[in-house]
Parts: structure tokens; C-alpha cells; sequence
């Protein structure tokens, strides 16, 4: 009895509070005692209850779960109780859209050895993604539009941007070894051929330069606000500034083209669920217009603050084979003046908080498949 109770008391809300749990759990000892004298207790006198009676109040329940049952997977879920764009993102939020990428029965992302590879032929370019989960999530549109006309390798390791060096994190003041080490960095270098290549990276660098997770001061904040991810640690204890900065550095002077993508705005709310939240009672009559009035965005100006040390890192790179793309002038300050959108009134833009959707990494990807024609034509032209 009070499985289901408390089961479908969560399906209730997304968002439940100790005082949600207290009443959840009296309204179940209170269901209980009833159901004790109510229905156990007489269910217990033959006398009172017959075989008959019971068989047939066995057989016409069984009958309505049953034909219940049949209707609601005839009407797959009833999905009139959600609005369009909730019903357009159910299917990708089954997926990460880090894992998206397969290749040989295997996803792509987290691969520390035998990367995924999709060659064009010997001749095209080779273009290379160094990353992390950021660039794992754009990485099936990425791949998709590239491997028409390049060599596509990528190899990117969640939390572990491309940085020589490296050497774990550090969690309030420990250091913890991960996958993400000097080692693992110099296997991503090896894949690098000597020929003139298109090298694309990235990642949260916020979050590495910062060593806490985003808080867009709306009420949005990632993992409660704790610090639950430290920064980088690096060899030598060498500042990872340096270490970018050596690192881009030396791509450059091998004659390889460097694709910067820079910082991809963080919502701070799981998006979808956010979405639920604020639109509780939003059905499929939910009006384009009310998406319109009410839309969930966030604020640029928190964005520049947050993302400020990245893009002065970024900055004091210079070089004439560096392209650099900057997500942001898609989200933010554009449709609405100062603020960062996560959608619009057919598509949400995110997976999660800081991951985007399928629609915003196409998005992405159509800057990035930009700058890498740009950065083809140059290497051509050298």
C-alpha cells in the first residue's frame, strides 16, 4: 500500500520538500489503519465475503487494469497532457547527448584509447576534438557535418579538457587521480598526424578555472551550490592558465589551425525539469505566446562574470591560425536584450543544466562547421 502511494506521490511534483515527506508518510499510516479494518479485516470472515464475490471482484479488476492498460499504451501516455516542446525533446532526453555517439557498438565519449575515427579518404583534412562532455554533446551533429568532407577524430573525456599536464583534480584541497592525467593527454597529442590538421576544443573551463559549479543567482544553482568538483591538478603544480596557454601554443607552431570554442552558457536549473516546474499545468493547448511572455532565460551579464577568466585565458592566445567561436552570441543578448535564453517556442536548447540539447548542438555546429571551412581554406592556402 504505501509503495505506490509514495510512488506516485513523487510523480507528483519534481520538486518535493521534507514537509512533502512527512505528510506523504502520515497520509500512508492513515490509509493503512483504514484499509486494516476497512478491507483486511472483513476480507478475513468467509462468512461475510463469499468465493463467488471474490473471484468476481478478482476478474473485474483484473478486466479494467487490463483494458486501462491497453488504452494507455494505444494512446502512448496520453501525450495531450504535455505541451509540444516537451513532447519534441522527450525522445532525446531517453539519451545522454554525450553518449549519442556509437561507433563499433561503443560510445564514443569516455573512449581513453581506440577513439573514434570516420574517415573520408587520405587526401581530405583531418580534423581533430579534444574535449570534454560539452564537446561529446555536439558531437553526433559535429561528426555528421564534417565527415562529408574531413578525417573526423575525436577524443574527449568528461571533465578533461585538452591540456598537457594535467594530473587529476583537486577536491577541497585533495588530490584525487583520475582518468584525465598527463598520459591520457599525450595519447590525445599522438592521434595529431604531422600534416597541417584543423584541431577543435574546448570545454568548461569556468568550472576548471573556478572549481565550482555555476550559480546563475536566480535561484539556479548547480549541485545545491556545493563545490562538488575541484579544479584541475597539474604537474608541477604549474598554473593551468600556463599550461593552455604552452599547449595551444605548440599546435600552433606545428602549423596546425586551432578552433576555440569558447564557454557555452550554463542554465543552473535542469532545464526540462525547470520547464515542468514553471509550467505545471502546461498541456498540449499550452499557447505559443505564453512561451513567448514567460520564456526561461538567464542572465548574460552572470554569464560574462563567470565565464571572464576563460575568455581573457582565450584572449592572450594569439595567432594567425587561431578561430575562434563563441557560443554565447547565440543565446544571449539577441532575442532578448541581457538575458540568455534556453529555448524557444518549438525547441529546448539544453539536455540538462549546462549540456545542450540535439537543437543546441546543431546550433553549435553550424559556427563550429563555419570556422573549420575557414580554417580549411587557409591551410590550403599556406
Amino acid at each position: 500500500m504505501a509503495f505506490p502511494h509514495f510512488s506516485f506521490s513523487r510523480l507528483g511534483s519534481l520538486f518535493t520538500t521534507n514537509y512533502d515527506k512527512i505528510g506523504w508518510i502520515l497520509l500512508a499510516l492513515v490509509v493503512s489503519v483504514a484499509s486494516y479494518y476497512w478491507v483486511e479485516l472483513p476480507f478475513r470472515h468467509r462468512s461475510k465475503i463469499s468465493s463467488r464475490h471474490l473471484l468476481s471482484f478478482f476478474a473485474i479488476s483484473a478486466t479494467v487494469v487490463v483494458v486501462m492498460a491497453f488504452f494507455i499504451i494505444g494512446s502512448k501516455g496520453f501525450p495531450v497532457r504535455l505541451p509540444p516542446i516537451l513532447l519534441k525533446s522527450a525522445e532525446e532526453l531517453m539519451v545522454p547527448t554525450w553518449d549519442r555517439l556509437t561507433q563499433a557498438g561503443r560510445g564514443c565519449h569516455n573512449r581513453v584509447e581506440d577513439f573514434c575515427y570516420f574517415e573520408k579518404d587520405s587526401a581530405a583534412t583531418n580534423v581533430y576534438v579534444f574535449g570534454d562532455s560539452h564537446l561529446s554533446a555536439i558531437a553526433t551533429e559535429l561528426s555528421e557535418a564534417l565527415s562529408k568532407n574531413f578525417n573526423y577524430l575525436e577524443a574527449n573525456l568528461g571533465s578533461c579538457p585538452f591540456v598537457l599536464g594535467v594530473d587529476g583534480l583537486i577536491v577541497n584541497g585533495e588530490n584525487l587521480p583520475t582518468q584525465c592525467n598527463d598520459e591520457f593527454e599525450h595519447r590525445r597529442l599522438a592521434q595529431v598526424s604531422n600534416d597541417p590538421s584543423v584541431i577543435i576544443v574546448g570545454g568548461r573551463f569556468p568550472l576548471y578555472l573556478e572549481g565550482a559549479y555555476f550559480d546563475n543567482l536566480e535561484g539556479g544553482a548547480e549541485g545545491g551550490g556545493e563545490l562538488v568538483t575541484g579544479r584541475l591538478s597539474t604537474l608541477g603544480d604549474v598554473p593551468l592558465e600556463d599550461l593552455v596557454r604552452e599547449t595551444y601554443q605548440s599546435l600552433l607552431d606545428l602549423g596546425h589551425h586551432l578552433v576555440i570554442l569558447y564557454p557555452i552558457p550554463s542554465v543552473g536549473w535542469n532545464l526540462p525539469q525547470e520547464f515542468l516546474r514553471r509550467f505545471k499545468n502546461a498541456d498540449a493547448s499550452t499557447s505559443i505566446d505564453e512561451l513567448k511572455i514567460n520564456p526561461i532565460t538567464t542572465s548574460y551579464e552572470v554569464y560574462k562574470l563567470r565565464s571572464q577568466s576563460t575568455f581573457e585565458l582565450f584572449d592572450s592566445i594569439t595567432h594567425q591560425n587561431i578561430h575562434r567561436v563563441y557560443p554565447d552570441q547565440l543565446f544571449c543578448d539577441l532575442i532578448i536584450q541581457a538575458r540568455c535564453v534556453t529555448h524557444d517556442t518549438e525547441w529546448l536548447f539544453y539536455y540538462d543544466d549546462d549540456h545542450p540539447s540535439i537543437k543546441g548542438a546543431e546550433m553549435i555546429t553550424s559556427l563550429l562547421e563555419e570556422a573549420v571551412l575557414i580554417a580549411e581554406a587557409e591551410l590550403k592556402s599556406q
